[in-house]
């Protein structure tokens, strides 16, 4: 790629994939090298090239990075470095994680600065539901939908499903249109519970289709976990 130095080096490829380049003096192809980094493979989508799998998050690359050095060091070679792209790559996706945070620690604390989103996720959730959401199920909605990756571990009793489901209205919406179905992974004895609560919620709004893996004429699981596919017409 023309871009080598004293230290074999991970840069950032003409393709977007992060690579790892040797050296001047072809460190990585000495044998010695060769067998230390067997144990990387899977973490290669061309093992020849030494290009890396593109789904490999920042902190998967960080630590691949550190277990190599380990390993280079032991053997007594250079340790890899990393290009400007990659430390720039690194540097993002931890700064949109620690937004994240933040973002989430706000919208739990009720920060104005969400309002008008807030008051927007309502006015379009209220349109496609039937049975409106306490307020703090909509807070609940409303933070899943902001956060994208969240977990909900309220009290029994708390309305999660609904909550599900005031997130799966705004998401789904033809102002919004990012989904259109849910996958349930869950206990035998909830699959009737995300049937009944979606005709709860949106009533005569929209029209319940779903597939049940364990119905007989689709069934390829045999133990008792099963999903349910959830799509509204």
């Amino acid at each position: 790629m023309g871009m080598k130095s004293d230290n074999p080096i991970i840069i950032k490829n003409d393709d977007g994939l992060f690579q790892l380049v040797d050296d001047d003096h072809h460190t990585l192809e000495t044998k010695v090298a060769q067998r230390g980094l067997v144990i990387f493979t899977p973490y290669f989508k061309d093992p020849e090239q030494r290009t890396f799998k593109e789904d490999l998050t920042y902190i998967q690359l960080l630590e691949l990075v550190k277990k190599l050095n380990r390993r280079l060091k032991r053997k007594g070679l250079p340790e890899v470095k990393t290009s400007s792209k990659f430390n720039q790559f690194v540097q993002q996706r931890q700064y949109y994680i620690k937004e994240q945070s933040q973002a989430g620690l706000t919208i739990k604390d009720g920060d104005p600065r969400w309002q008008q989103e807030f008051d927007n996720f309502r006015a379009i959730v209220s349109q496609e539901i039937t049975r409106p959401l306490k307020p703090e199920q909509e807070k609940a909605s409303f933070f899943m939908t902001i956060m994208k990756r969240a977990a909900n571990f309220s009290v029994p009793g708390a309305g999660k499903t609904a909550m599900m489901y005031g997130t799966f209205a705004y998401l789904s919406s033809p102002r919004v249109n990012e989904v259109d179905k849910l996958l349930v992974v869950s206990p035998l004895n909830a699959f009737a519970a995300w049937r009944t609560e979606f005709q709860e919620v949106f009533g005569p709004k929209r029209e319940l289709h779903y597939l049940n893996m364990r119905d007989k004429s689709t069934t390829i699981m045999s133990e008792p976990l099963s999903m349910i596919g959830l799509r509204q017409m």
